[in-house]
C-alpha cells in the first residue's frame, strides 16, 4: 500500500511572507491554489508561463480582477525561462523529497537504521 501524497506547510512562512500579507483576499486564495497546482507539475514548485492557462485554472476570473490580482500573485513566483517558480513550494518539495528517501532506505538523518542493515558480514570483526 503506497503512502498518501503529502507536504509538510509551512504556515509561519506564509503568515510572516510580506507579499502575501500585502495581497487581496481573492489574490491569496489564488496564489494558494496554485502553489497546490504547482506540486504536481514538472518540476515540482512551478507552473507553465501561460496566463490563458493559469487563469482557468483559476475559475476564469473577469478581466478587471484579472488586471488587479494578477501582479499580486505573480509577485511571489519567479519566471525563469518559461515557467514560473515559487522558491518556499520548491524548497517544501526538495524537504518532501529527502524525507520521502530517508523513509524508503530505513536512514535517518544520514545514518543507516540498525535494524535495516544488511547483517550478511556479522561475523567480522570490528
Amino acid at each position: 500500500m503506497g503512502r498518501a501524497e503529502s507536504i509538510q506547510w509551512q504556515h509561519r512562512l506564509w503568515l510572516g511572507d510580506q507579499r502575501v500579507i500585502g495581497m487581496d483576499w481573492d489574490a491569496k486564495a489564488m496564489h494558494f491554489h496554485l502553489l497546490m497546482m504547482s506540486i504536481q507539475e514538472e518540476p515540482p514548485g512551478s507552473i507553465p508561463d501561460d496566463m490563458a492557462l493559469i487563469r482557468r485554472w483559476l475559475g476564469s476570473p473577469s478581466e478587471d480582477i484579472w488586471r488587479r490580482v494578477r501582479p499580486q500573485v505573480l509577485s511571489a513566483w519567479t519566471l525563469r525561462t518559461d515557467r514560473w517558480f515559487n522558491t518556499g513550494m520548491v524548497k517544501t518539495f526538495e524537504r518532501k523529497e529527502r524525507f520521502n528517501t530517508r523513509y524508503e532506505t530505513g536512514t535517518r538523518i544520514g545514518r543507516e537504521n540498525p535494524e535495516k542493515q544488511d547483517n550478511s558480514n556479522s561475523n567480522q570483526e570490528l
